[in-house]
C-alpha cells in the first residue's frame, strides 16, 4: 500500500518547518548581537522581510536562505538542523545587491 499525504498534512508540514528555520534563523542573529535592521542591511532585504521570515511567516527563497547564512556565518543547513551552528568562513563579502566591496 503506498502511503498518501494529503494537502492538510503537506501544508501543516510546510508550516512546521518555516517555524523552525525561522526561530534558527533569529536565534543566530540575537547570538551574533545583531539586530533585525543590521542583518537585513547586510544581505539587502528589508526588516519586515527578515522579520516575516523569523515568525515562520513568511516563504523564503533557497537564494535568500544563502544571503543569511553567508551573513550569519553559518551553512544553510545549520538552519534545518537542531544543534549547534557550524560555523562557516565565507569572508568579508557585501551581500547586498550589485554590492562587491566589503561591507562596513
Amino acid at each position: 500500500m503506498t502511503p498518501r499525504v494529503g494537502n492538510i498534512e503537506v501544508s501543516e508540514a510546510f508550516s512546521e518547518t518555516c517555524a523552525h528555520v525561522g526561530r534558527r534563523i533569529r536565534d543566530r542573529r540575537t547570538y551574533e548581537g545583531l539586530s533585525q535592521q543590521k542583518l537585513a542591511d547586510m544581505v539587502g532585504m528589508s526588516k519586515s522581510v527578515l522579520g516575516d521570515i523569523e515568525r515562520g511567516c513568511g516563504n523564503a527563497s533557497l537564494r535568500t536562505l544563502m544571503k543569511l547564512a553567508a551573513g550569519l556565518n553559518v551553512t544553510v543547513a545549520d538552519f534545518f538542523g537542531n544543534g549547534a551552528f557550524h560555523n562557516y568562513e565565507y569572508g568579508t563579502v557585501d551581500l547586498r545587491p550589485g554590492g562587491s566591496e566589503p561591507y562596513q
